[in-house]
């Protein structure tokens, strides 16, 4: 595996290139990693994903705002999770939607292999969607389920939700063929600096949070103690690195295995077909002596 986490490798990853949303495939945006998983089976389970996400968060905000926020939907809308989930459910539709188009309308890619802007801008929500949820469960498991003393942080549902969002990301990261890039960390660190930004100005405007309780919507945000919810922030932009660090080496990690599955297999059919085709050519050859002989 050192020659996909080379240093050369990662040298070039860091290139002024890969800041921006540029891809030579296309193609990669729209299938699956597997060759096995054919284009309508994939385009099958973009929908189904973005079916089943969608309903679980037409649920959760019924659920939530009833049980927890006394019917105020606002409140429901100040959480980072929340922000999260629906960053998440709503890339999974425009990618079903972007893959049903190209697929069933047969639109075509660039032949100069440029990337078209709607797969330029999913693209950038996948990547803001998968680094936030990952963010936001290991946030969850590691500090608020100990730390917050809510109702809300302690119930099943939170932690179902808080475990749900970063399967879906993990599992379509090892199906989709979509590629991840280091410096692509500044769009969901550009996204926690907007949800800190909501997050002052909700304390500041009294915004309700769970249970009642005012101000704040986190313990550890709480504006009051300016230096520890600083902290908190600069902690979620760090974990934010992180995780960006994570999915690129599983994204390393996916092309590995299917250079090991496939790219050996092919090489192998491919020499078979090379040998075959010389066995071919040295029967003929001594087939025409023959016959020269025989004349």
């Amino acid at each position: 595996m050192g020659t996909y986490l080379c240093p050369w490798c990662l040298k070039e990853e860091f290139s002024w290139s890969n800041l921006g949303l540029n891809c030579d495939n296309p193609s990669l945006f729209l299938t699956s990693q597997w060759p096995r998983f054919s284009e309508g089976c994939f385009v099958i389970y973009r929908v189904v994903l973005a079916m089943v996400v969608t309903a679980w968060l037409v649920f959760n905000i019924i659920d939530e705002v009833q049980t927890f926020y006394y019917n105020d939907v606002k409140v429901w809308f100040a959480y980072a999770t929340n922000w999260g989930f629906l960053l998440l459910g709503i890339i999974l539709v425009l990618l079903a939607i972007q893959s049903l188009v190209y697929y069933c309308c047969q639109k075509k890619l660039p032949k100069d292999g440029s990337l078209p802007a709607n797969i330029k801008f999913t693209w950038m929500l996948y990547n803001m969607a998968s680094n936030s949820n990952l963010v936001i469960s290991i946030c969850f498991w590691v500090f608020l389920v100990f730390m917050d003393n809510s109702f809300y942080f302690g119930s099943i549902d939170s932690e179902t939700k808080h475990s749900f969002n970063s399967v879906v990301i993990l599992m379509d990261l090892f199906v989709t063929a979509t590629p991840i890039r280091l410096l692509h960390f500044i769009y969901p660190v550009s996204l926690g600096l907007l949800y800190a930004f909501f997050n002052i100005v909700y304390f500041l405007m009294d915004g309700p949070g769970p249970d009642g309780r005012n101000h704040y919507v986190y313990a550890v945000m709480d504006w009051n103690k300016p230096g520890t919810a600083t902290g908190a922030v600069f902690l979620g932009l760090g974990l934010s690195l992180v995780c960006q660090i994570v999915l690129f080496g599983l994204y390393k990690l996916r092309v590995f295995i299917h250079d090991k599955c496939y790219s050996s297999k092919e090489y192998g059919d491919e020499m078979n077909k090379i040998i075959e085709d010389e066995d071919n050519h040295n029967y003929d050859s001594i087939q025409k002596e023959d016959d020269e002989t025989t004349h």
